[in-house]
């Protein structure tokens, strides 16, 4: 399967899912996560392979807008401001 993008499905989710990638976003904002980036990464594309495949896997339309409002409001959550 493809996305729209000229792109595979899986690929585009490594990317979105990657830790250095995620990383890049956490170290100069000063935010600490929750759970490893590992895991947040793994999470993110678990949950956006749900959505993009909801299709095939449960015959559902597809909303990417509601799967991009559940994925701010995963990473949102994982992260936190450091104290002090």
């Amino acid at each position: 399967m493809s996305a729209d993008l000229g792109i595979s499905r899986a690929t585009l989710f490594r990317r979105v899912g990657n830790r250095e990638d995620l990383m890049g976003d956490v170290e100069p904002t000063g935010l600490k996560p929750l759970v490893s980036l590992d895991d947040l990464g793994f999470a993110v594309v678990r949950l956006g392979e749900s959505f993009l495949y909801s299709d095939t896997l449960a015959t559902r339309t597809v909303d990417l807008d509601v799967a991009t409002t559940l994925l701010d409001a995963l990473i949102g959550g994982a992260l936190a401001s450091k104290v002090g």
